[in-house]
């Protein structure tokens, strides 16, 4: 029925059909691929119908409500929620946290921020690893996991031509090459003006070390968590502990840093943080490599993609 009432509104506004050999109906597309954030080509269809909305005569235009309605079962489990604290047991939490899963939704469909979102819903931090891996499922019930994570594609990834041998993690040598493939910065990095050595600065949007003189509670008194980001428990480049903080809580991911950029990558998502630009295309090529888009809106991050799915057919 959306497909079909998207493709109404296509046929209707010349501004939105395709003459591309090989792209899909932009209707399709809306509906299949869930947009992005600017442009006539792009954005939910329904979300390109609402921005009309004030265009339209007041006889037929719609007010957006200023908060999501909730029905009464949402309601009372909310109420229980607020009563509950960081020692009730996981299930019954698990349990009200889906029955208000609508509400969250909505709230981040509005780019509501990840400190107020926490507000309402702190058990999201009390519970880590497993809330925030049950909140990302029910946010992408239907996304193709065919490829995975980064451990799926690591190992694929040491045919990129970049060196980051002095990194003691395969992992995260691998999350480099992706960065300076997407970012085209190669090997060559501006040294960071507080002082971080420049491939320290380079891997610091998505992982940090601990520097001399300073140790975990430092990074969390002094390092605010948003956005996100995952911490080695050693100085750099060796291999340790990781933690991702998130809004100065840590989250233990033991010695395996593809839990840790798999929980890091969801928090993103869950906790409706803003992506720095540096990392914007390496995360919109994790949307793909999770399964979220088939597709992305940028040539090279399509390419690279693809080409890890053709190294791991053979």
């Amino acid at each position: 029925m959306k497909t079909k009432l998207a493709q109404c509104i296509v046929e209707a506004y010349d501004c939105l059909k395709v003459d591309e050999e090989g792209k899909p109906a932009e209707a399709d597309f809306f509906w299949l691929h869930n947009g992005r954030s600017t442009g006539e080509h792009t954005g939910c269809i329904h979300n390109w119908v609402r921005n009309q909305q004030p265009k339209a005569p007041k006889a037929i235009r719609r007010k957006r409500r200023a908060v999501p309605d909730l029905n009464d079962d949402e309601v009372e489990a909310f109420e229980q929620l607020s009563t509950c604290d960081e020692n009730e047991e996981y299930d019954n939490i698990s349990h009200l946290m889906s029955k208000t899963f609508r509400y969250r939704q909505e709230l981040r469909r509005r780019k509501t921020n990840p400190s107020n979102l926490c507000v309402d819903f702190p058990h999201m931090l009390w519970h880590g690893n497993t809330m925030i891996n049950d909140e990302f499922d029910l946010m992408f019930p239907d996304r193709n996991s065919a490829v995975g994570t980064l451990s799926c594609i690591s190992s694929f990834c040491m045919m990129l031509d970049h060196s980051y041998g002095e990194i003691a993690s395969p992992s995260i040598q691998a999350l480099m090459k992706i960065t300076t493939e997407l970012t085209a910065q190669g090997n060559i990095r501006k040294a960071d003006p507080a002082g971080l050595p420049p491939l320290e600065e380079f891997a610091s949007v998505f992982i940090r070390w601990l520097q001399p003189g300073t140790d975990i509670e430092y990074f969390l008194e002094n390092v605010l968590g948003d956005p996100p980001y995952i911490l080695c428990s050693t100085m750099a480049f060796a291999e340790d502990k990781y933690f991702v903080v998130v809004l100065r809580t840590a989250f233990d991911c033991g010695c395996d840093f593809d839990v840790a950029f798999d929980l890091l990558y969801k928090s993103y998502k869950v906790f409706n943080f803003e992506v720095p630009g540096k990392a914007k295309k390496v995360m919109d090529f994790f949307d793909l490599v999770y399964g979220i888009y088939a597709c992305s809106r940028l040539n090279h991050v399509n390419k690279l993609f693809d080409k890890i799915k053709l190294a791991m057919k053979k």
